[in-house]
C-alpha cells in the first residue's frame, strides 16, 4: 500500500486499529510517505508495531507536516525509545501535534522529551498517557516547570492531560 500513496497527496487517514498489523506494515507505509503530506492520522491502536517500526516512522515524517495526530493506545510492544525519536523528528511547521499513548508503558520522561522539541509554531498540543509514573522524580520539577513556560501557553490553544 505505502508505495502506491499519490505523490501529490497532502491529507492522509489511516486507521487501522485492532488489526494485526505489525512493524513491517508500518514501515512500508512510512518508507513511502509522499513528501507533500501537511496532515497525518495514524491509528495504530494496539497494533503489532514496536520501537524499531516507530523509529521509521519517525524518521519518515515529511517536513511539509503542520498536522499530526498519533494513536498508539495499547501497543504493547512500545516503550520510551520511540517518544525520543519522535521527539526529535517532529517536522519545524507542526502546528497542531496529538499523541494517545494511553495503554502504553511509557515513563515519566517522555513527556519531557517531547517538551524539550516541540516546534516553535505548535498552537495546539494534546497528550493522552494515563499511565505515566508519577509523581515525577523531585530533581525533574524544576526543567519541567521550565518546559511549560518553554510552551508559551498564550501561543497555545489547547493542552490536555500532560
Amino acid at each position: 500500500m505505502g508505495a502506491h500513496l499519490p505523490r501529490g497527496l497532502t491529507k492522509l487517514n489511516l486507521d487501522f486499529g485492532a488489526c494485526a498489523v505489525g512493524n513491517e506494515g508500518w514501515v512500508a507505509v512510512a518508507q513511502h510517505l509522499p513528501r507533500a503530506l501537511k496532515d497525518i492520522r495514524l491509528v495504530l491502536f494496539a497494533s503489532l508495531i514496536s520501537d524499531d517500526g516507530m523509529h521509521v516512522l519517525a524518521r519518515s515524517l515529511p517536513s511539509s507536516l503542520t498536522i499530526l495526530r498519533l494513536d498508539v493506545c495499547a501497543c504493547d510492544f512500545i516503550g520510551d525509545d520511540w517518544i525520543r525519536a519522535l521527539a526529535q523528528h517532529l517536522p519545524a511547521m507542526l502546528t497542531v501535534f496529538e499523541l494517545d499513548a494511553s495503554a502504553c508503558d511509557l515513563g515519566p520522561l517522555c513527556a519531557q522529551d517531547l517538551a524539550e522539541h516541540l516546534p516553535a509554531g505548535l498552537i495546539e498540543l494534546s497528550l493522552n498517557q494515563h499511565e505515566v509514573a508519577l509523581p515525577l522524580p523531585e530533581e525533574l520539577e524544576p526543567r519541567c516547570e521550565a518546559l511549560w513556560r518553554r510552551l508559551r501557553v498564550d501561543n497555545v490553544n489547547n493542552i490536555v492531560g500532560v
